[in-house]
């Protein structure tokens, strides 16, 4: 990718000693954190993420598990006023399920989603006041980033032959 002069011309306007582009707090420290932080903002989903599932066989003829989805540390950006990187809410939601032989070739299975129905839709209200149109605007955070949806219920029969 080519960075046009007009671009440096730009990032250099304040530049009169070495210490401005290569100090503690010179441009190419900047320039390289501000890169970093818009990458993560496109490139990281997920930091931290762990699935876990625990199955047992209670009889012959029935199983069941229950398994969980838990994501943590998830970029969300850097907050300019606090100089603090933002993250998204941490969050596990379970699952519930089992399968019930009915025959020697015929299986019924079932699931119940997010079996503890955690909502996601969740948000901080900001108001700011915007003088020249003389009203506030409403802004919205989300909390979670992520759409699961509320609890829900799967059943399935499995036939072989």
């Amino acid at each position: 990718m080519a960075i046009s002069d007009e671009l440096l011309d730009q990032l250099l306007a304040n530049y009169k000693k070495p210490e401005d582009l290569v100090g503690e707090g010179g441009l190419l420290k900047e320039l390289t954190k501000r890169l970093v932080e818009r990458a993560m903002q496109t490139e990281m989903t997920d930091h931290l993420m762990l699935n876990t599932t625990l199955d047992w066989q209670a009889t012959d003829d029935i199983g069941l598990f229950l398994s969980s989805e838990t994501r943590q540390k998830r970029y969300r950006t850097w907050d300019a006023a606090s100089q603090t990187e933002q993250y998204y809410k941490d969050y596990t939601i379970l699952h519930l399920g089992g399968s019930y032989r009915l025959a020697e070739n015929i299986t019924l299975n079932g699931r119940i989603n997010n079996l503890l129905d955690k909502d996601f839709n969740t948000y901080d209200t900001a108001f700011t006041w915007d003088a020249p149109n003389n009203q506030y605007t409403v802004v919205k955070t989300d909390h979670y980033n992520n759409k699961e949806a509320p609890r829900s219920y799967w059943v399935s029969m499995n036939v072989t032959f």
